[in-house]
């Protein structure tokens, strides 16, 4: 009995710290993505920018932990993406994801 409930413990430790690492590569991520955007290429006042965001990072079934980088409010941003691919970019730069 203690075993089990050590190991449902140790999961929800390293669950906890898979979590954490992928929010903070997305925040990572997050920064680069706002750094491809500039005068002349898909920047003009900033809104695009600020509207990159992260959505924290959650379990999603049982072997899947789940975290996104989006842009929210701004009905522009697939098409500056589609030409700059911002988003991609910034994700690329941020390295594979490594605990």
């Amino acid at each position: 009995m203690r075993t089990v409930l050590r190991l449902q413990q140790l999961t929800k430790e390293v669950e906890a710290d898979l979590m954490r690492s992928l929010d903070r590569h997305n925040m990572k991520a997050q920064r680069l993505a706002q750094k491809e955007l500039y005068p002349g290429h898909g920047k003009l006042t900033g809104t695009l920018q600020r509207s990159i965001q992260i959505k924290p990072s959650r379990r999603i079934g049982l072997f899947t932990i789940r975290g996104y980088l989006l842009t929210r409010g701004v009905p522009y941003a697939r098409r500056i993406h589609r030409r700059y691919r911002y988003l991609t970019i910034g994700m690329r730069k941020a390295g594979p994801f490594n605990r």
